[in-house]
């Protein structure tokens, strides 16, 4: 996962996923040909979430994050395909608290598909952070002594 300015962009595959298919697994920016001059030599459609952190304090509703196909085609569609407890939902293109995320600190993977109808649907993994919130004026020791 490459994080940067602010979003976040993951590893995704593009393609067919049911049993017995064969999909393809791209990097952002990594041309469609390898490079090799072979094919297109476009860049791949990726998906950028503008923020994929949020406290656990949060309530249903509360945007994480606004979703965005770079490179794409035409207009996306975009669903949760992956999303254990169910904990978020995107609405429009808003990655949103679905659930109640108290209990859920630390790393929450999602997959997000992106359709378009043109082209073959890819998928995006996400890794969305909740976290505790934070109290002011504390700070644990080992942070200034190291252990």
């Amino acid at each position: 996962m490459a994080v940067g300015g602010g979003g976040v962009e993951a590893l995704f595959w593009r393609g067919p996923v049911t049993p017995g298919d064969v999909a393809t697994w791209l990097e952002p920016g990594v041309l469609v040909d390898g490079g090799t001059g072979g094919g297109s030599g476009s860049i791949p459609e990726s998906i950028f979430l503008s923020s994929n952190a949020i406290q656990d304090t949060a309530g249903i509703g509360d945007a994480i994050g606004d979703l965005s196909v770079v490179n794409g085609t035409g207009s996306y569609i975009l669903n949760l395909t992956y999303n254990p407890g169910s904990l978020f939902t995107i609405v429009g293109s808003t990655l949103e608290v679905a659930a109640d995320i108290s209990a859920h600190d630390g790393m929450n993977p999602i997959v997000v598909k992106a359709t378009n109808g043109i082209s073959l649907p890819f998928y995006y993994g996400i890794v969305v952070f909740v976290y505790p919130p934070v109290v002011s004026g504390y700070v644990p020791t080992y942070y200034i002594y190291g252990f």
